[in-house]
């Protein structure tokens, strides 16, 4: 059975592994992982690796070394089109044929069609956006130093993340900490006023799924972090440096970036085959394509629906995950013509950083916030963080990081 994999993100990467750790169940079982890069992006640790705590080459681990199985090929290029009938994958290098076909290409960023906004924002989705987010910031302070005047050097510093999801909320409070108790101390020039961070958001509320009390903890964590919280002000229209809201208001910010939506990726939206307002594509309840049962659909690419809410599940790593050993175990089930039930999705929790040494976690039953809830947001990441050589590299990091400060070099 040849099984060929569209992207080599969470979900597709660990669907080769459990399959291959299932090889003794599938007899002939050949995967094909096709993917636009050589390695597995771990995004949780990005904005880590923007402020400095990690090194960013830490962010990735190789696909080859993760799954160095001889029933494994993978092909770095670029999915274009897939022809159903001939079960066939064209791709920038050829074709490829396909017994059963799984497609987890992921996500992009979504700007809502709102003028001006891709062209002025920067993006948090890829490794290079780590890098050029982190030089932008670095870059920021060198010309602000050299300014004298303070408004001046406000127009340099002002920074302004839309969107108060949990990467959002991660990325101003990560950026606001390596402001303060790094860049300042050697950037002797700059005024303390003339720093800006503004958390932007349409919704009333910031962390949508986190319970109100956490969501209440946050909220006046980041206060008393002088960021600016604009709730219930959604963006009309961005114009270089200017943020126009739909209330009439406006802001200028020198660096814009964009968290506040995803979509399912263009490879996606090209199949020729109807899509949500996300781009994501429908499937059944065994995340399959309706009346193509050779084709699964995994990630942020489908919307599958929860079974005890029916709303769709949300573009999440743990759903992804859960949906890769799903399937693995579904192909080993009618390999061996068993019946399988529908995917169920079980909620393990919800966790967002604030900062150094500050996050908010729910656990299943357990709520914590703090110290303690920064302590398992670590934890569980790192867990998660496949492949031991990977693991102490961080941990190097994180205590390399207690006893001296964070890298400001200006790297491009």
């Amino acid at each position: 059975m040849r099984v060929v994999i569209v992207g080599g993100g969470f979900a597709g990467t660990f669907l080769a592994y459990y399959l291959c750790e299932m090889k003794a169940s599938l007899p002939g079982l050949e995967i094909i992982l096709i993917s636009r890069t050589n390695y597995l992006l771990f995004q949780p640790f990005m904005v880590e690796a923007i402020t400095g705590d990690i090194d960013i080459r830490h962010l990735i681990s190789p696909l080859r070394a993760m799954l160095n199985y001889p029933c494994v090929d993978i092909r770095t290029t670029d999915a274009e089109s897939v022809d159903f009938n001939r079960r066939i994958v064209y791709t920038s290098n050829g074709t490829v044929s396909y017994d059963k076909l799984i497609v987890a290409t992921g996500s992009e960023t979504n700007f809502y069609g709102i003028p001006g906004a891709k062209e002025s924002c920067l993006e948090l989705k890829q490794l290079k956006d780590v890098l050029i987010i982190r030089n932008t910031l670095l870059k920021s302070f060198e010309r602000a130093n050299i300014e004298e005047n303070k408004e001046t050097q406000s127009r340099h510093l002002t920074f302004a993340v839309i969107g108060a999801g949990p990467t959002g909320v991660e990325l101003a409070t990560g950026m606001c900490e390596f402001i303060h108790e790094t860049l300042l101390k050697y950037y002797h020039r700059v005024h303390i006023e003339a720093i800006n961070i503004l958390l932007i958001d349409a919704a009333p509320r910031l962390l949508p799924g986190f319970e109100t009390s956490l969501v209440e903890w946050a909220e006046n964590r980041i206060k008393h972090m002088n960021i600016k919280l604009m709730l219930n002000h959604k963006v009309q229209k961005i114009d270089g440096d200017i943020i126009e809201f739909t209330n009439g208001s406006s802001i200028e910010a020198r660096t814009i970036i964009w968290t506040a939506g995803i979509q399912a990726s263009s490879f996606v939206r090209s199949m020729g085959l109807p899509y949500d307002h996300l781009g994501r594509l429908s499937v059944d309840s065994k995340l399959k394509l309706p009346n193509r049962p050779d084709v699964f659909v995994l990630g942020d690419a489908a919307r599958a629906i929860n079974l005890k809410t029916g709303e769709p599940l949300p573009p999440e790593g743990q759903v992804a995950l859960q949906q890769a050993k799903y399937v693995a175990n579904l192909l080993v089930a009618e390999q061996e013509g068993r019946p399988y039930p529908a995917f169920k999705f079980i909620r393990l929790g919800r966790l967002a950083s604030l900062g150094s040494k500050n996050a908010i976690t729910q656990i299943l039953w357990f709520r914590f916030k703090g110290f303690k809830a920064w302590w398992l947001w670590r934890s569980v990441y790192l867990f998660r963080y496949r492949g031991m050589r990977n693991k102490l590299r961080i941990l190097f990091d994180w205590t390399f990081s207690l006893f001296f400060d964070r890298d400001i070099s200006l790297i491009e």
